[in-house]
């Protein structure tokens, strides 16, 4: 704790530690004041204990006072430990899954699906004109969104990082390691399956185009 002073010549304010009480003290103004008065809680930063009363701070729900560094810092650690339970939660899924073999029925059915609406649109060509440009929106936003996930996100670190992670793989790998809550890898598998979706559109608009020649003949 510490005490609260004010000199009764200048106005000047002053704090001063609790185990200085009784004692004097001289102010800036050459005047000699007492200390006592108004005992005051001290905002200590619960991690490094330093004093935050006059620095940017950060309370917690149980009432504890964090500097921001240390603020910053355990965010992060919680931040990790959210995307580890929700990488153990999707792993759990992912091992149910498999023991269903659930992945090994769903691609022959979108295969079936795929092969069945490329006949269709040749026999109807305005819906392999639909089924086109449906594919290219879903694919484009894919590339560009993950993209983005990929490459812009390390620009957080500053300008140098981010332009270092679109230049070199490793160094990318490596800012992927110190973040892993951004989880890069998943965007990665996602802009290739963007890829495939914007092959098939353009399988699709082939067809249409194909369907429409033959028509026209």
């Amino acid at each position: 704790m510490s005490i609260g002073l004010q000199c009764t010549g200048c106005g000047r304010r002053y704090r001063i530690v609790d185990d200085r009480e009784g004692s004097c003290m001289t102010c800036q103004c050459g005047r000699s004041i007492r200390v006592e008065g108004t005992r005051y809680q001290d905002k200590l930063c619960a991690v490094c204990g330093i004093d935050v009363s006059s620095l940017t701070r950060t309370r917690d729900p149980q009432g504890r006072y964090y500097c921001q560094p240390c603020w910053d810092d355990a965010m992060r650690a919680k931040r990790m430990a959210t995307a580890q339970v929700r990488e153990v939660e999707i792993a759990w899924m992912t091992r149910q899954l498999s023991r269903l073999r659930f992945a090994n029925a769903v691609r022959p059915l979108i295969v079936l699906c795929t092969l069945a609406l490329l006949g269709l649109s040749w026999i109807h060509p305005p819906l392999g004109k639909i089924m086109g440009a449906s594919l290219l929106v879903i694919g484009g936003a894919m590339l560009i969104v993950c993209t983005i996930w990929l490459y812009v996100i390390p620009f957080r670190d500053g300008a140098r990082m981010g332009f270092g992670c679109i230049l070199s793989r490793a160094q990318r790998a490596q800012w992927a390691r110190r973040n892993p809550e951004f989880n890069l890898r998943r965007p990665a598998s996602l802009v290739l399956c963007g890829l495939w979706i914007a092959m098939l559109s353009a399988a699709f608009f082939a067809l249409w185009i194909a369907a429409l020649r033959h028509r026209g003949q």
